[in-house]
């Protein structure tokens, strides 16, 4: 131990008073990053404050000028080929990159901006790429091999449309390779497509922390063989006028999470505004030697759609559970083709303008809701009910359809209608729920079904009074 050390040491241990507020043992040789105020370069220090090897390779070493002017692809790939042999992360202080090619991480490399957390703004690690204009299926801006990573990014697209449709066809922003991509802390503004991890398989990747305006697909998952996980994400109309005639157009033609194959997916506290399709659920195209498949348990939580042309689309899946979501928009799709369970809890269910029912609920996997509310559906007045099933099989319990703050519930001498049960039904249960209004269940399934103890809340019925 040097002299120094030994002498904090020695009066560490002497006085009783420090010893009680130390806290836990640490190294005074602990490595800390700290910035060169010169360069920028991320250095390691020890406790005796004895510069070590730098932490990262710096972009700007290789030549970055970060003037939003001179191009930088070089640069930034000269340093990142050098991270590729040494195991670096490389850096690229606060600038704004112009970019007219694409850039390769090597496995095992991060590329790190400025930002600890997700930013709202474009500031400190600005990146614009402006190659593959027009060209949906060029080469991605960022490919990541096996292990590979980007951290506190923005990426812009100056070339991109603001306001007028169509926007203009962009290759993939990020594209993984392989297994254990990272994704995190990043801001994406108006890319046509955002995050690519189902064109080759990313089995185990991490999407954390990321906030964008993607104008035709967000994030796409499939192959992937391992426990992926998406969480903190928030898809809006950053950066371009919200219902503008550019917000128009994602919101009839955009999708914002497209899961293939993924066995185990998590995706939590994650969020999209104004797409047309919020989740969508389809048969991928396997990968790692598997053969295709569906998306296997996978569990969405804390997350929401809002203002959508269809917040989820269940084309098939292996086992999904959707807990404590909002969805708000026209009716979440549970489509023929699907074969396994998909179960909703604590989840509400809102309307758009031009909605008639809220969930439309089919296939051969049992559907089921327990604890959820359904809101101000039919709004086209058709008498089309909140939730319409010919799912082979169906659990309705302890929901709500209705609440207190409504528009007009009948249509003539109507009440909308709560629940309508198609022949495809074999076998339902609906039970235990809170109906509003009146109720109107209507069933024309032959199979088994059981339809006991809900209740009509009489203070919401016509000339019923105020509620006590």
């Amino acid at each position: 131990m040097a002299p120094s050390v030994a002498r904090n040491e020695a009066r560490w241990s002497a006085d009783p008073d420090k010893r009680a507020h130390r806290g836990p043992s640490v190294s005074p040789w602990v490595i800390m990053a700290v910035a060169c105020a010169s360069c920028g370069r991320v250095q390691c220090q020890t406790g005796e404050g004895d510069p070590a090897r730098p932490l990262s390779v710096n972009v700007r070493d290789f030549g970055a000028k970060g003037d939003g002017a001179a191009d930088d692809t070089g640069a930034f790939q000269a340093a990142l080929d050098q991270a590729g042999r040494t195991g670096d992360p490389v850096y690229a202080p606060g600038g704004r990159y112009r970019f007219a090619g694409h850039l390769r991480v090597p496995s095992g490399v991060t590329l790190i901006g400025t930002w600890q957390g997700p930013p709202a703004r474009e500031t400190g690690t600005v990146l614009e790429p402006t190659e593959g204009r027009g060209e949906a299926d060029g080469s991605p801006f960022i490919t990541l091999e096996g292990a590979a990573g980007v951290r506190g990014l923005v990426v812009t697209y100056p070339e991109q449309v603001t306001a007028e449709p169509p926007p203009v066809p962009y290759p993939w922003t990020i594209r993984g390779l392989a297994q254990d991509c990272q994704v995190r802390d990043c801001l994406l503004v108006r890319p046509y497509q955002a995050i690519d991890f189902g064109t080759y398989p990313c089995s185990r990747h991490t999407i954390s922390n990321v906030y964008g305006s993607p104008l035709r697909r967000g994030i796409y998952v499939d192959g992937s063989t391992d426990v992926g996980r998406i969480t903190n994400v928030h898809f809006s109309t950053f950066f371009f006028p919200f219902e503008g005639p550019l917000d128009q157009w994602t919101l009839a033609n955009a999708e914002a999470f497209i899961i293939g194959r993924a066995d185990w997916e998590w995706i939590t506290n994650c969020f999209a505004l104004g797409y047309h399709v919020g989740f969508r659920f389809t048969r991928g195209s396997g990968g790692n030697g598997k053969p295709p498949g569906v998306a296997s348990y996978v569990a969405i939580d804390h997350s929401g759609i809002d203002l959508s042309g269809t917040p989820m689309v269940v084309e098939d899946c292996g086992g999904l559970t959707v807990t404590q979501s909002v969805f708000k928009g026209r009716a979440v799709e549970i489509r023929d083709s699907n074969t396994s369970p998909v179960k909703f809890a604590q989840c509400w269910f809102s309307p758009v303008p031009g909605t008639e029912s809220l969930v439309q609920a089919a296939g051969q996997g049992r559907v089921s809701f327990v604890d959820c509310t359904f809101e101000f559906w039919d709004t086209l007045g058709s008498l089309a009910p909140a939730l319409k099933a010919g799912c082979v099989s169906l659990l309705v319990q302890g929901c709500e359809f209705g609440t207190r703050n409504r528009p007009a519930f009948l249509i003539g001498n109507q009440v909308k209608r709560q629940i309508e049960l198609t022949p495809e039904v074999r076998s339902a249960v609906v039970s235990g729920n809170r109906l509003r209004y009146g109720e109107s269940i209507t069933n024309a399934s032959a199979g088994k079904v059981e339809i006991s103890g809900n209740v009509v809340d009489e203070s919401d019925l016509p000339d019923a009074g105020p509620e006590p």
